[in-house]
């Protein structure tokens, strides 16, 4: 499991002060923001860090492409490594799979014990493989 390194969030954080906006500690891993995509006079912007990312989300509509763009961050920029998070997935103590989020909300598998069934099988795709990709 990644550690809360909290990279993520003091970008994003870093980002809105040089963007000039109000922001405010709403409690643990919890902050509230003046929007960087729209004339914002109230914080409209949620921001909560989670493991190995910070989750924003604007609630006058803004989508989170125009947020992240508006403080010329990336969406890479939401991961406290660039490329995503890991989740690794244990059965009997061994990590039998692990689930890479993106960037792009791609969900992609790595299957290490080739005897668990995958976790997500779309219709019409073959399980021998699915299981062979990894």
């Amino acid at each position: 499991m990644e550690p809360l390194t909290g990279a993520a969030t003091q970008r994003v954080l870093d980002a809105l002060g040089a963007a000039g906006r109000l922001v405010q500690n709403k409690g643990a891993d919890t902050w509230a923001a003046q929007c960087p995509a729209h004339d914002d006079r109230n914080p409209s912007l949620s921001l909560k860090r989670i493991r190995g990312m910070v989750l924003i989300h604007c609630r006058a509509g803004c989508e989170t492409t125009d947020v992240v763009s508006a403080l010329s961050l990336t969406m890479g920029d939401l991961f406290d490594d660039r490329r995503g998070v890991d989740y690794h997935y244990r059965a009997g103590g061994s990590t039998t799979r692990i689930v890479h989020r993106g960037p792009d909300k791609r969900f992609t598998q790595n299957v290490i014990d080739k005897r668990v069934v995958s976790l997500y099988l779309p219709t019409g795709l073959d399980l021998s493989a699915a299981i062979n990709r990894g």
